[in-house]
Parts: C-alpha cells; sequence; structure tokens
C-alpha cells in the first residue's frame, strides 16, 4: 500500500474550509475563533515534536487538537460513551469514512487518512484517572483540559486509590513534565502560566527546560463542557492562551523545585488577589491599622525568604548559578511590582470616589445606580447584585467603614521606602 502525500492544509483558506465543515451551523464569528486557535497551534508547534498526543477526558475535543497539532496519533480516555458518536459525526461531515477496531474490552481504533496522512484515534471508554496498559508512559503532547473537579484527590473518586490509578493534575508539574519527550508539548487549559501580572517568570520556566509560547485558546462552545457563555460573554472573553515546549530534560530533583517556585508564586498571587479586594485579614492577624506597615514588610520579607530556600535547592542541584539568581530577581521584582500596582489602584479608585463624592448634590442620602457605575460598580442583572467591574476594592470600600480605613492606609504607605535592602535584610 503506497503511503499518501501529506498535504499543506495551514494555510487560511484550508482551516477555514475545514472549520466550516465541522461546524456547519456555528457563526462566523465563532468560525473565526476556531480557526485562529487551529492556525495558532500548527504555527506553535511546527518546529516541534507532534507526532502522537495522550489526551484524558478528552470529552469530544479530538478532531480540533488532532488537527490543529498535524497529529499522526491520539491516545484518549473518556468515560462518555457519546464520544465516539460525535467523532464519527464529525468526521462523517469532513468527508473522511475511518476503519474502526475495537481494541481489548472497551477501547476503539479510528484508522483514517486525512489531507494526505495516515492517522490514528485510539478512544478508551473509561475513567481517565485509571492506568491502563494502552496509556502511554511517555508522549510527544500531553493535552490536559477537562471538566472542573477532575483534579481533585483520588479518594474523592476510588475507595482503594492504587498503583492503577493516577491524579490528573492542570499544572506544570514534574509528573507531567516527564511524560513529554523532548521537543514536544504540554497543554495545561491552553492556558498561561507567565503573565504580565502574575508572580511566575520565563527564568522559573527555563529552569525546567520549558518554554511558553502563545496560542489563541479553543472556543468554549463547540467541545463537551459545562460551562456555556453567552454572545456577550463569548464577545468580550479573553482568547489569549498558551502551551509549553519542552526543549530539555531537566533532573526530577530540579522539576520538583520548579513546581514548588510555581507553587508559591501561585499562592502569593491568591493572596494578593485577596488584598486587593480589601480583605486585608491574609496579611495576618490585624487588630489595628498602624500594623499594616509591618505586615506588608513581613509578608514580602517571608515569600523571599521561601524563594531564596528554592534557588539554594536549585544550586545544590546543578541548576546554573546565572539562571538560578535571574529566577530571584525576576520574583522580587514581580512582588514589589504587584504590591504598587495595589497601591496604585487602591489611589486611583479613592480620587474617583471623592470625586463622585464631592458632586453629589446637598441632601442626597444615597447613590444612584449612575453614580455608582462612576466608580465601576454595576447591577448584574442575573443575580440583581451589584459588583465591581473597573476596581476590586470599590463595592468592599463602600460597604464597610472597616474597609476604607485598611485602604487609605495602604495607599498611604512609602513602597519604595519600605522595601531597601536594608528593610528586607
Amino acid at each position: 500500500m503506497n503511503e499518501p502525500k501529506e498535504q499543506a492544509f495551514d494555510q487560511p483558506m484550508i482551516i477555514d474550509e475545514l472549520v466550516g465543515s465541522m461546524y456547519p451551523e456555528a457563526s462566523v464569528f465563532d468560525k473565526d475563533w476556531i480557526a485562529q486557535n487551529i492556525t495558532t497551534i500548527l504555527k506553535a508547534t511546527a518546529d516541534g515534536e507532534h507526532q502522537t498526543m495522550y489526551y484524558p477526558a478528552c470529552g469530544t475535543d479530538l478532531i480540533r487538537p488532532l488537527l490543529a497539532y498535524n497529529l499522526d496519533s491520539i491516545i484518549a480516555v473518556d468515560n462518555n460513551e457519546e464520544v465516539l458518536k460525535s467523532v464519527l459525526s464529525t468526521l462523517d461531515k469532513l468527508g473522511v469514512n475511518p476503519v474502526v477496531n475495537t481494541v481489548g474490552d472497551n477501547a476503539k481504533e479510528l484508522v483514517f487518512e486525512m489531507w494526505g496522512k495516515n492517522r490514528k484515534i485510539l478512544l478508551v471508554i473509561d475513567d481517565a484517572r485509571i492506568l491502563t496498559p494502552l496509556i502511554p508512559e511517555r508522549t510527544d503532547i500531553l493535552h490536559i483540559y477537562f471538566p472542573t473537579g477532575a483534579d481533585r484527590e483520588l479518594e474523592n473518586y476510588f475507595s482503594k486509590p492504587g498503583e492503577n490509578t493516577w491524579r490528573i493534575n492542570p499544572t506544570l508539574d514534574a509528573v507531567n513534565i516527564t511524560r513529554i519527550n523532548v521537543g514536544g508539548f504540554l497543554v495545561i487549559n491552553e492556558m498561561p502560566i507567565v503573565s504580565e501580572r502574575g508572580l511566575v517568570s520565563a527564568s522559573l520556566l527555563e529552569i525546567a527546560g520549558i518554554d511558553q509560547i502563545e496560542i489563541t485558546k479553543r472556543h468554549p462552545q463547540y467541545v463537551m463542557t459545562s460551562f456555556y457563555p453567552d454572545s456577550n460573554e463569548l464577545h468580550g472573553m479573553n482568547r489569549n492562551g498558551a502551551i509549553f515546549h519542552k526543549k530539555k530534560e531537566v533532573a526530577a530533583g530540579v522539576l520538583r523545585e520548579v513546581q514548588e517556585g510555581i507553587e508559591m508564586c501561585n499562592w502569593a498571587d491568591y493572596i494578593l488577589m485577596e488584598i486587593e479586594r480589601g480583605n486585608f485579614e491574609f496579611l495576618g492577624n490585624l487588630d489595628y491599622v498602624y500594623e499594616l506597615k509591618k505586615a506588608t514588610l513581613e509578608f514580602v520579607q517571608g515569600y523571599l525568604k521561601d524563594c531564596e530556600k528554592i534557588i539554594a535547592e536549585m544550586k545544590h542541584d546543578g541548576v546554573d548559578l546565572t539562571l538560578a539568581n535571574s529566577y530571584g530577581n525576576d520574583f522580587a521584582k514581580r512582588l514589589l511590582s504587584s504590591i504598587k500596582r495595589i497601591q496604585s489602584n487602591f489611589i486611583g479608585f479613592i480620587r474617583t470616589y471623592d470625586d463622585l463624592v464631592f458632586g453629589i448634590p446637598t441632601g442626597k442620602k444615597e447613590f444612584d445606580d449612575t453614580d455608582l457605575l462612576s466608580v465601576g460598580i454595576i447591577l448584574d442583572q442575573e443575580t440583581s447584585s451589584y459588583r465591581s467591574n473597573i476596581w476590586p476594592i470599590a463595592l468592599p470600600y463602600l460597604q464597610k467603614e472597616e474597609i476604607r480605613q485598611w485602604v487609605l492606609e495602604f495607599s498611604k504607605l512609602d513602597i519604595d521606602k519600605m522595601f531597601t535592602d536594608e528593610e528586607l535584610a
């Protein structure tokens, strides 16, 4: 049998035709989004390894990644028996008639040619947390994108979790990175870990031998999901996504240290988010406003010391000194920048709020919806409750006098003076 001649289908016109065939009822807006997702992934993975993919808890999302990564084969696992029907239906829309083979008691193998390339889908109908001989130990692409809650501890699902089960963790951790071949890719909900506002830096990923590559996230409505945003939400959604490219093998100990660094950053980011919402108790037990400066300083000192411990472990395990120190410097800069950003947001809100108050006519006792809108507070029509749309602190600031005092005090802190080398020592 002659091997088919592979055709290049990474041209916009061809991808638009594919998407139109797969989703004939979709709007132009939706088709454009889906096409962008496929196109950006094709570009991001062109220079890497992308022959094989393992996709636990795949739902109906199989043909999209097959095309987007230009795969030879996918091994996918899902306990929904409707997945096979959906995949066959999508292939039929594309004019593809696969050979379907039964493998063992609970798997189907689909073999077919598409765009000049022999392809294969092995679909295991089972719980993705159960390990079977059909699941590869290593793969070019590990694609983790599954329902909320699927990453909970195994004890929530199995009475006796043992050696034949694994907890699928949607993070850039040592287990997931190790499962990928060099040159391959890791997909974690197509979400970036390094961002402009977050504490995780590119230098930390570099220590793990990982690059973050930007893509357009997949469209949320054309896969099996419990989250279906309405049209207005779709048009306002952030499409910026990312996947991770494994450039080299890194020692398991170093990967665990990087994982520890990511977890530390994520927890600190969470605390900073709560502070920005006015939940200052996350800085510690604060009884008086004047304790805020000390608590903020101790918060920063504590995380810098934790970072230093991780750096020391990395150096002990052979990480390049310059790279390890670069991670430490990046973390310190990002941490202080986040605190200054929160303070700047507080100051910006206070000024806007004061302008509103001074402009209220004498005798008016309550703000109306127009007044609230000027400080970024809107009425959610679905829940009939107010929420902060611009400044997270807006609603708590208006509701509680105590919050106002904390915010005013935080806005007065001399951040640059507080965080000199002498103060942090």
